[in-house]
């Protein structure tokens, strides 16, 4: 990818909720490496399963529970990140 000049990063999912060793740990090396990556880690959540089977986002079905809120505040952010990476909107 870096050969070819294309724009790329990777991003920390399904990250489980109970402790941050794992997404520390690889954030740390990603660092290490030079690899780019989203700052908002994704962790894994049930909001995000449940809105899948219901035919939506998180985002769309952005609940009232404090972990449906999580979960949307995530993808969101990822969004913000991603589409500026690639250029797709711009953000004041």
């Amino acid at each position: 990818i870096k050969a070819a000049g294309k724009r790329w990063g990777a991003v920390v999912s399904q990250a489980p909720t109970t402790t941050r060793k794992p997404e520390q740990d690889l954030l740390r090396m990603w660092e290490a490496e030079g690899i780019p990556h989203c700052p908002t880690v994704i962790h894994f959540r049930q909001a995000v399963a449940a809105s899948y089977a219901s035919g939506s986002t998180v985002i769309e079905t952005y609940g009232t529970t404090d972990s449906d809120q999580k979960a949307g505040q995530e993808m969101r952010a990822l969004w913000l990140w991603l589409s500026t990476q690639l250029n797709f909107v711009e953000h004041a």
